[in-house]
């Protein structure tokens, strides 16, 4: 069901498919508000429970920990002050994150930041700001994609209202944004790389930021791919001049999958193998 059809229930559709929704008489129109309204609540509500050692968070932060403060890859130093983790990988004695490292790439140079400003190691206002930086700001540019998709296709700002604050705070949405996992930067990438494409003929410079943006994908959750199969047919449909934009395309893909490969091969010794390949946890290793 397309974004059209779920508003149309909800709400009035103003013009044909196609044409711009007209403006509200208002300076802020309410899908704005909206907006603003997720943006805050998101950026506010900090749920922490360090007692429980969240192993999906803390793998990723762990990783950024590495990055940020050691110049390295290995969480063995994070364990042992923070604590053990079940999301973690084993390779010859040493400790790594199990979990792509896409998440942690976008928070390390925020907490990089954070640290040559003067703030030292605090888990949580490290998990905080990585929270924000993967997860709430991403959502906010989902929001506006969404918003301007719908006003597109015709939706009603009162009905654009509605979808967008119903999805921000009212959807699994809400709940990933809050967490530093890689649930909701990847929706948000696979939705940026459909919005890139959604235009009926792609150049070569849109296919190359929705080749970063599919990459990056992959570099957040691997499931992802099964995901990319059907945007990369769309691609191939619309892209013109085909082959230069393919070209273009795979450019844009290779940043960030040369940095997880260099990732791979810095913790697992091999650029194809992936901390799934070295699972510490014995149970978890068997599923």
């Amino acid at each position: 069901m397309s974004i059209r059809a779920v508003a149309g229930i909800i709400g009035p559709v103003d013009g044909p498919f196609g044409q711009r929704a007209p403006r509200c008489a208002t300076a802020i129109q309410p899908d704005r508000l909206a907006i603003a309204l997720v943006f805050v609540v998101q950026l506010f509500v900090f749920p922490h429970f360090p007692g429980m050692h969240s192993a999906n968070e803390w793998s990723r932060l762990f990783l950024v920990e590495a990055l940020v403060d050691r110049h390295e890859v290995e969480i063995t130093p994070s364990i042992r002050t923070h604590g053990d983790i079940n999301d973690k990988s084993r390779r010859d004695g040493r400790f790594y994150s199990d979990k792509p490292p896409g998440t942690a790439f976008l928070a390390a140079p925020g907490i990089a930041l954070r640290r040559a400003l003067g703030g030292g190691p605090d888990l949580a206002a490290d998990t905080r700001l990585a929270r924000i930086l993967a997860g709430v700001l991403p959502t906010l540019l989902l929001l506006l994609m969404l918003r301007r998709e719908m006003t597109d296709l015709g939706v009603s700002p009162a009905s654009r209202s509605l979808v967008l604050a119903t999805y921000g705070l009212g959807s699994p949405g809400f709940t990933y944004a809050l967490l530093f996992y890689g649930h909701q930067l990847t929706a948000v990438l696979l939705y940026a790389t459909w919005f890139t494409l959604r235009r009926p003929a792609i150049g070569p410079g849109r296919a190359a930021l929705a080749g970063f943006l599919g990459a990056s994908c992959l570099v957040t959750e691997y499931q992802s791919a099964v995901y990319l199969v059907p945007l990369v047919v769309v691609a191939l449909a619309r892209v013109r001049p085909r082959l230069a934009s393919i070209a273009a395309a795979l450019a844009g893909a290779a940043l960030p999958l040369a940095a997880l490969g260099f990732y791979h091969q810095a913790a697992f010794g091999n650029p194809l193998k992936t901390g799934y390949n070295f699972i510490a946890n014995p149970y978890f290793a068997k599923v």
